[in-house]
């Protein structure tokens, strides 16, 4: 899976270390809301190889969540979100701030991501 346009940043989300635990939600009245941590919150661009990994860590369970996030923040102006779902990513925000991720998440994103960029 090739990930979208290359640009002048060189790898810089390695040294970031990410997992889906630099992720927060946050419910909203117009639907979920992901609050990234740690350099996650930094990461504006994406170079080549930065895609190439972010699409790696799609298939990795302690990070496709922070992956899908990335992707989406800085490749779609437009998604969907609800109190269930952000872009295709299902999940269940207990008043505990503990989440919870459908099973068929990861596949759902993974899916979509093969899907735009066969598109591009």
């Amino acid at each position: 899976m090739f990930c979208g346009s290359i640009s002048n940043i060189n790898g810089q989300i390695e040294k970031y270390n990410l997992s889906n635990e630099d992720v927060k939600w946050q419910g909203t009245y117009t639907g979920l809301t992901p609050i990234l941590s740690g350099g996650a919150q930094n990461i504006k661009v994406l170079s080549k190889e930065d895609r190439i990994l972010l699409c790696k860590y799609l298939n990795d369970p302690n990070r496709f969540v922070i992956a899908h996030i990335i992707l989406t923040n800085i490749e779609m102006s437009k998604f969907s979100t609800s109190g269930s779902q952000w872009n295709g990513l299902s999940l269940s925000l207990k008043s505990n701030n503990h989440v919870e991720y459908s099973k068929d998440s990861m596949n759902n994103v993974k899916n979509l991501w093969a899907k735009y960029f066969k598109n591009k």
